[in-house]
């Protein structure tokens, strides 16, 4: 029987190996994948994160995932996010990375040329480079059509976190999913095969459902739907300068920053 832990983290590994096949010519090498949460963001890539115990001090990267934004991103965003991932870490073993978590010239030409278009907006017309960049599948591109093909392998991650984070102030998935309709009828223009779009789309999503630990209990065994909850409020929050790492630990919403790089804290 496969365990919840090996289940889980070999969804990550399929999907890893998959890209790294059809979108890097199977160039990237092993890396450790996690689960990881942070405040505003969906994943990471960290250079030689981990080292082992065997005396040898061998080291290797980590790319993590933060499965509080599964249950209200489609998987096909979730997906987007590992590959935006794999272009750093490709970077760092082939190309010239900027400092932390700058997204520079050579970064960004990386992402154009697999399908995914650099956009501090995520949207047409952002920045390409910068401090923040999001992006978004070019139509009919390499990172859609390799997508494609994963979905109709029946691809899925089988575990969500229960606290969610919240869209409010983001797009809504109305238009999120409207978005991604669009952009795979676009690719399928130039798709042999073909793919059934709203199949693809309801594979790739699960409904995101608020209810109260009253409601949760009163329901459980008789919905089908995955049962979400409001996170519970922290009383304390911690921040961390973008530029050196220093961390400190504080009441939310404070406005501090950094004396050394003199950027302002970010929550995490």
């Amino acid at each position: 029987m496969t365990r919840v832990t090996e289940r889980a983290y070999h969804e990550l590994q399929e999907a890893y190996d998959f890209y790294n096949k059809r979108l890097f010519n199977g160039e990237l090498p092993d890396c450790l994948i996690t689960f990881q949460r942070g405040k505003n963001t969906m994943g990471y890539f960290s250079y030689q994160r981990f080292v082992t115990s065997d005396g040898s001090n061998s080291m290797i990267d980590e790319i993590a995932l933060n499965p509080e934004y599964f249950p209200v991103y489609p998987l096909i965003e979730v997906m987007q996010t590992l590959v935006h991932e794999q272009c750093h870490m490709w970077q760092f073993h082939f190309g010239k990375p900027s400092r932390k978590t700058y997204h520079n010239e050579e970064w960004a030409g990386k992402m154009e040329s697999i399908g995914l278009i650099p956009s501090s907006s995520g949207e047409p017309g952002g920045a390409r480079t910068g401090q923040t960049v999001n992006d978004y599948p070019q139509p009919g591109g390499q990172f859609q059509l390799a997508t494609l093909e994963l979905f109709r392998g029946r691809f899925a991650l089988s575990w969500f976190d229960r606290y969610p984070v919240s869209v409010s102030g983001q797009k809504d998935l109305s238009a999120i999913v409207s978005s991604w309709r669009e952009t795979l009828t676009s690719a399928l223009q130039s798709d042999e095969a073909g793919t059934d779009i709203e199949a693809v789309l309801s594979m790739a999503l699960l409904p995101s459902v608020t209810l109260s630990d009253e409601e949760a209990q009163d329901d459980a065994g008789t919905s089908s739907a995955p049962v979400f909850l409001e996170k519970p409020k922290r009383s304390k929050t911690k921040y961390r300068c973008p530029e050196c790492d220093s961390a400190v630990w504080g009441k939310p919403g404070l406005n501090i920053g950094c004396t050394d790089c003199g950027k302002p804290f970010e929550e995490c």
